[in-house]
């Protein structure tokens, strides 16, 4: 920085020279100067970041010795001088490039507590104290150390320049320079000098300006697991390296799928969460697709003042999820005994679908007779079309033409949405009996049972009686004929 930059100002009267011949020609070249560096770029979060502050003499000859004045130093330094001074930050400067009211902009940069005189200048190796005069602009006072210890600089050119670092704590509230990236500022140093006359020159000078980014922090995201068809998808973010968080900040997430590779398509679901000052994991609410298949988060964090905006993309690690088709159970009945020559059938019910396709069957095998693992050929097999709003569906009709015990088994045949379920051999509900028509009986046996007829029991005659006699008799001759009948009828 120039000398005229750095408002060098000799403040020397026409007068005085007169009256003090021999000192007025010599303190007319009085001059002091002041150059603070700082970095051209900082981000927010840095630490150590070193930085100087440089105080010069910039007298003319015959001038050559200055003394730094000091906060507190009586005559020829003014009352009340502040001594070496320092204002970080500064968004708007004013008359003689003092920080401006306006510009007021403290707590960006934390300067260390203590600054060291650079080796090879005027000031080597000598300790100043740093603190804190003026909170309203953070303007800090470097004290040469030990107390009552003074800056001298012998030479004209000769320089003191003290070393330090600061923490970059937050972005600037004012941006002094908004046509350039970033958030700017400038800082604003001051020293008075005097030579032991009555004369001082006052030193005062800004920098060209530091830009201050945002810190960049980090995003990682952890998506649900996989889940059926029915399910609720949810991710969870945590946000890392955020420095001095402020209020207000969210996470946008996204929701692309399903089977949309490259997060080209729009959005199937979208939330904002607010993001805590304290950090922290945070989770979205959960989404209930209705379509099976992959589907992929992208999750972005909007940043704050002090915090630029970070995002995921698409296919990050443990951003995608899987969602399979929903797992129904199916439900059959058939008649538990069929006369042969009677029809079988099959009756299904699907359960548990979730947003189910059209196109869909179920298929129902008859296995038998007496296939009592179900590992022959079926010995039919139905297709029913299964409606889109489910319900009961019967097979066609079977007619067996043998007996014994049948076995049914309903396979649906699923969607894209559904999986295929199926049921297995001996199911409850599933097997019935066909029983077989009896034989028919001979043309000479009656085929219906003449039952006995109830009748009132006959009364015999008494025995020894006449008519007891002729009863045995008739009853003989009805023995004796048949015999001889059978006799007859074998010769």
């Amino acid at each position: 920085m120039s000398r005229t930059q750095r408002c060098t100002v000799a403040l020397a009267a026409l007068s005085l020279g007169v009256v003090f011949v021999g000192s007025g020609i010599a303190e007319a070249g009085l001059g002091a100067g002041a150059t603070p560096t700082f970095p051209a770029v900082v981000t927010v979060g840095a630490t150590g970041v070193p930085a100087a502050i440089q105080v010069e003499n910039d007298n003319t000859p015959p001038n050559t010795a200055n003394t730094v004045c000091n906060f507190g130093d009586a005559f020829p330094c003014p009352v009340g001088d502040p001594g070496i001074t320092l204002i970080p930050s500064c968004a708007q400067l004013g008359v003689f490039s003092a920080c401006a009211p306006s510009g007021a902009d403290p707590g960006v940069f934390q300067v260390s507590s203590t600054g060291v005189g650079e080796a090879g200048t005027a000031c080597a190796g000598m300790t100043f104290a740093v603190s804190v005069i003026d909170q309203v602009f953070g303007q800090l006072r470097f004290t040469p150390q030990p107390p009552g210890a003074h800056v001298v600089l012998p030479n004209t050119d000769s320089r003191c320049q003290i070393n330090f670092t600061f923490d970059v704590l937050k972005s600037p509230i004012f941006d002094q320079n908004p046509n350039l990236p970033g958030a700017q500022t400038v800082q604003v140093v001051d020293n008075t000098q005097h030579d032991g006359g009555q004369i001082t020159a006052s030193g005062r000078g800004t920098s060209s300006g530091t830009t201050v980014l945002r810190a960049t922090p980090t995003i990682a995201t952890t998506a649900s697991a996989s889940i059926p068809l029915g399910g609720q998808l949810f991710d969870t973010i945590v946000v890392s390296g955020l420095v001095n968080p402020q209020q207000g900040a969210t996470v946008d997430l996204r929701l692309y799928g399903p089977n949309d590779a490259t997060c080209s398509g729009t959005p199937v679901f979208t939330t904002a969460v607010p993001y805590p000052v304290g950090g922290g994991p945070v989770a979205t609410s959960g989404f209930t697709p209705t379509v099976a298949g992959v589907y992929r988060w992208v999750a972005t964090y909007n940043g704050d003042a002090n915090n630029a905006p970070v995002s995921g993309a698409c296919n990050d690690a443990n951003e995608s999820v899987t969602v399979t088709p929903a797992a129904p159970t199916i439900a059959t009945n058939t008649s538990a005994t069929v006369d042969l020559g009677g029809q079988l059938i099959d009756i299904a019910i699907v359960s548990g679908r979730v947003n189910p396709l059209a196109g869909a069957t179920v298929t129902m095998r008859l296995y038998g007779p007496n296939d009592g693992i179900c590992s022959g050929a079926p010995v039919f097999e139905s297709v029913v079309p299964y409606p889109v709003s489910g319900g009961p569906v019967t097979s066609a009709p079977f007619t067996p033409t043998v007996g014994g015990v049948y076995r049914w088994i309903a396979t649906y045949s699923g969607d894209a949405n559904n999986a295929s379920v199926s049921g297995v051999c001996n199911e409850a509900n599933e097997t019935v009996t066909v029983v077989p028509v009896p034989p028919p009986l001979p043309d000479n046996v009656s085929q219906v049972p003449i039952p006995p007829v109830a009748g009132p029991t006959p009364l015999l005659p008494a025995t020894g009686s006449m008519s007891s006699t002729m009863l045995f008799l008739a009853f003989g001759l009805v023995l004796t004929g048949g015999l001889m009948v059978r006799s007859i009828r074998r010769s």
